[in-house]
């Protein structure tokens, strides 16, 4: 089986007409425990991967493209994480990720977030 998986560090789709999509909402867990790792996303919710279980938004034989987000001051007081919808950051009120599950990817986040909520 060869596998594709492409590393999205930045995007700009000035050209594109997405819709605008929910917010995926985390459970307070998610901030008052250490919780990190890679999270599986479909067109409203997202699921954590974990080893030997399966995970109804990913498909082995599907691409894959998988953000990781960079420094993350006051996240974790502000019980925020990073999605696709770059609108709290300048961004527009748009999800990408609906751009690339509408082309067969699986999408995934891979959160570090308390990690990297530093001053």
């Amino acid at each position: 089986m060869k596998i594709r998986l492409i590393i999205l560090l930045s995007i700009a789709f000035s050209t594109l007409s997405l819709n605008v999509k929910a917010e995926v909402t985390f459970p307070d867990a998610a901030f008052s425990n250490l919780d990190y790792g890679l999270y599986w996303f479909d067109y409203n919710d997202a699921k954590k991967a974990n080893v030997n279980e399966p995970n109804p938004y990913y498909n082995a034989n599907d691409k894959t493209v998988i953000y990781i987000h960079g420094w993350q001051n006051g996240s974790v007081t502000e019980r925020r994480r990073e999605t696709l919808n770059r609108s709290n950051s300048g961004g527009p009120n748009e999800d990408l990720a609906w751009y690339w599950l509408d082309r067969g990817y699986n999408v995934g986040i891979l959160y570090w977030n308390q990690f990297a909520d530093e001053s």
